[in-house]
């Protein structure tokens, strides 16, 4: 497989590229988990999650579109999603976990679930600014 750098050939060996995955349950992290499908285009250094859902993430389902480009040192992500937290969510702890979380937080955000959000990242502006909003409970 060609380098995933920017001076790499990967872009100009695959400037297209589609992809479906799909799964009716995998085991990750220990637990089986439920997962749905992920729909993926490249086009001219573009990334584009059409469609990126789990249903079941130990306790934790999201449904999602993404947009990526740039550099992997200076990407650019926009999108849109839904996530959903169910009380006493395995997976949701392992996440907050794995990305190092101080347990006073833990605690504070377990008191919050069952959880129901939709985020919404808006294309970077000229200036580099990005707006973000998070809409739920």
């Amino acid at each position: 497989m060609p380098e995933i750098t920017a001076n790499g050939s990967f872009g100009t060996t695959f400037p297209l590229a589609r992809f479906h995955l799909s799964a009716d349950r995998a085991t990750v992290l220990g637990p089986r988990w439920f997962w749905s499908c992920g729909d993926v285009d490249w086009d001219g250094g573009v990334l584009e999650f059409t469609k990126l859902a789990a249903t079941d993430l130990g306790g934790l389902g999201f449904d999602t579109k993404v947009t990526a480009f740039g550099t992997l040192g200076k990407p650019e992500i926009s999108g849109v999603g839904s996530l959903k937290v169910a009380p006493s969510s395995a997976g949701f702890k392992q996440v907050l976990e794995a990305i190092h979380v101080p347990q006073p937080v833990l605690v504070y955000l377990a008191h919050s679930l069952p959880a129901e959000v939709t985020v919404k990242l808006d294309a970077p502006a000229g200036n580099g600014g990005q707006a973000l909003a998070v809409i739920g409970r």
